[in-house]
């Protein structure tokens, strides 16, 4: 079994562990407005926070969850983020097709929320 340098097993849920996916899309499709399928991103981020000491680890998705679990994620430490995105688009359009919520928005609802203190862009 491989171990970290604690001595903790890797396979240790503790340490790594798949809680699944939140199916955005699918969501989407069966016609859950923006508004409340980001709430919903929101309160899956706040379940794995609740659970110590899990921390989530959030990989793929578009780039329109980034609000919502960043959102989660300080609520939960209390304190404005900093932050290191890397992408080759900046994603801070105040809308995008008429859309607050979009893969182009992201970043501006979070530095509006002033759920940032610093945002450091890589990349684009």
């Amino acid at each position: 079994m491989p171990l970290l340098k604690e001595g903790k097993e890797l396979n240790d849920p503790r340490v790594l562990t798949d809680v699944g996916d939140v199916p955005v899309q699918e969501i989407r499709d069966c016609g859950v407005d923006d508004d409340r399928l980001v709430n919903i991103i929101s309160e899956s981020i706040k379940l794995v926070l609740e659970e110590a000491p899990l921390r989530p680890l959030v990989l793929g998705g578009e780039h329109s969850i980034s609000f919502p679990v960043v959102r989660a994620v300080l609520e939960k430490i209390r304190g404005p983020l900093d932050i290191l995105h890397l992408d080759a688009h900046p994603d801070i359009y105040c809308s995008f097709e008429g859309n607050k919520y979009s893969h182009a928005s992201s970043f501006s609802r979070i530095m509006e929320g002033g759920y940032a203190r610093r945002l450091l862009q890589v990349g684009l």
